[in-house]
């Protein structure tokens, strides 16, 4: 699901909560919504000390790769 799908589903949900999407759908929103945010916030390129710069990469991709895998189960 990309951001423009999780927008949608957003707008569906305040129009009409009874076609609100499921928790998960919810807490998938939410995670994509804060790392979007961390990544405008404090792009990769931007991050001078390469061990954060790693740290940092592999955190977001273990919670787009795994965590957010998870949640779509």
């Amino acid at each position: 699901m990309d951001l423009a799908e999780e927008r949608r589903i957003r707008s569906i949900r305040s129009e009409n909560p009874l076609t609100a999407p499921t928790d998960a759908a919810r807490a998938r929103l939410a995670v994509r919504t804060h790392l979007a945010r961390i990544a405008l916030y404090r792009p990769l390129n931007q991050i001078a000390d390469p061990t954060e710069r790693v740290a940092a990469e592999r955190v977001r991709t273990w919670f787009e790769e795994e965590f957010l895998n998870v949640l779509m189960d």
